[in-house]
């Protein structure tokens, strides 16, 4: 689990690029990392505020976490998404996207939520867990029941 001041240092670059990229100003910044709730980062307030383009985000985020982005424009398998509690993934922007005997891959809208990462790797069983970013929309896509993509 990364330290405090890690945390602290990712939201730091994650404020910055996002303002070099003109992307946020560091007024908004300072307005949605005030209005943080309990122990919400302020990746995750930016990613829910809807204030910077999905795509532009997804690309923010891989580059201050190091995983990188992935498309999930062809959904995961349902029983592959279902290997998670849909409600985890639902509250946390999560979804597995593969998962086989000795590891998995989890496309995560925050990857820089390392906590929801731990417990999604404690959840499979302490597989290796590789991460990927993706977009909110996209994850909710993934993890939306198959009757409901149909329509």
């Amino acid at each position: 689990m990364a330290a405090v001041g890690d945390e602290v240092e990712h939201e730091a670059k994650l404020a910055e690029l996002l303002i070099s990229e003109k992307a946020l100003t560091a007024r908004q910044i300072q307005d949605l990392d005030k209005s943080r709730e309990g122990k919400q980062t302020l990746s995750n307030a930016i990613l829910r505020s809807g204030l910077v383009a999905p795509e532009t985000l997804a690309s923010a985020l891989a580059r201050v976490s190091g995983h990188p982005v992935t498309s999930l424009r062809v959904a995961p398998e349902a029983a592959v998404v279902r290997q998670l509690p849909r409600r985890f993934c639902e509250l946390r922007a999560v979804s597995l996207i593969e998962f086989g005997r000795a590891s998995a891959t989890l496309a995560m809208a925050d990857p820089l939520d390392e906590m929801t990462e731990h417990e999604a790797k404690d959840m499979l069983g302490g597989i290796e867990l590789k991460v990927v970013t993706t977009t909110l929309i996209e994850v909710r896509d993934a993890i939306r029941p198959h009757e409901e993509r149909a329509h």
